[in-house]
């Protein structure tokens, strides 16, 4: 669960895979080098290894599953 507020909130490229839905608000993304624009209901991937940051236009919610757990368990998970 990610609450954002109208602040960019950047997160550094690292190991895990993400699938980011959208329950609440809407705003603005860079995936790498993608810039999307996305509203409750729209779903977004952000592979391994691509920085990105999300803003939202007021109060969002943002649901996140990561396959960050399974790569620390395995020791394999990486921060860069």
């Amino acid at each position: 669960y990610l609450g954002l507020g109208t602040e960019r909130v950047w997160f550094a490229r690292d190991t895990a895979s993400r699938i980011l839905a959208v329950t609440e608000g809407e705003g603005q993304a860079r995936v790498g080098n993608l810039d999307i624009n996305w509203k409750r209901g729209d779903v977004m991937a952000v592979p391994s290894w691509h920085e990105f940051w999300l803003e939202s236009d007021g109060k969002a919610t943002v649901l996140e599953v990561s396959d960050r757990p399974v790569l620390e368990k395995l020791g394999l998970y990486r921060k860069g």
